[in-house]
């Protein structure tokens, strides 16, 4: 027997899983589905003009439910060594409405006065600056992650806690290195249109010079 917590199948509707071990070899049928309550990691901002003090990361829920953050967290994977240094958990968030942002962040960031919050324990220099490194979105109760992003290049086998084997944080094709936040300009990493997810990072990801903590995204 063998277990897996996640499977990410794209926009394809249906694959197939093969085990082989010796000379025998099974393979099974499986169809795609969408998981209800799915979020997104929306926005990215980590890198700033000087000291890094207003970075964020925005999750947006583009479902029709509210669903609830308890268990779930933030986990940041260093890409020098594929492993995660920073995670924040999420569960006293409470509910995420339909539609709704939540936004963890620094205490000098500004954010819509709409979304939730949460703030980095650090006041500044929580997250890494890329070449590359990277963010997930996990369901720790589940053991179950729910949306990656690697930027200024792939991760492809990171180790999270919690989740067996290694983890891609590179959705499809990956986001060219050099769409990159800056330490010249505001920016951030957004995903256009806002809250689009089509399971490829090259194609989902660009660099806004409007950062929005908490609000639609601007391209």
């Amino acid at each position: 027997t063998a277990t897996f917590g996640y499977v990410d199948g794209g926009t394809d509707p249906g694959a197939t899983i093969q085990a082989t071990l010796g000379v025998d070899s099974l393979m099974a049928s499986v169809t795609v589905v969408s998981v209800l309550g799915t979020l997104v990691i929306n926005e990215v901002d980590y890198d700033q003009i000087g000291t890094d003090v207003d970075e964020f990361v925005e999750i947006y829920n583009g479902t029709g439910t509210a669903r609830d953050m308890t268990g779930l967290a933030l986990v940041f994977v260093n890409g020098a060594t594929s492993i995660e240094y920073l995670r924040v958990d999420l569960s006293s968030a409470g509910s995420l409405p339909a539609g709704g942002y939540l936004v963890v962040a620094s205490t000098t960031v500004v954010v819509d006065p709409a979304a939730l919050r949460l703030a980095f324990v650090a006041a500044s220099n929580s997250v890494q600056n890329g070449a590359p490194d990277g963010v997930a979105l996990v369901d720790t109760a589940a053991s179950v992650v729910i949306d990656v992003l690697a930027y200024e290049g792939p991760i492809t086998a990171a180790t999270i806690t919690g989740i067996t084997g290694t983890v891609s944080l590179v959705e499809g094709t990956a986001l060219a290195a050099t769409v990159a936040d800056s330490n010249v300009a505001a920016a951030s990493l957004i995903r256009n249109p806002n809250g689009s997810d089509t399971n490829d990072a090259a194609t989902d990801w660009v660099l806004s010079m409007t950062p929005t903590p908490g609000a639609v995204n601007v391209p």
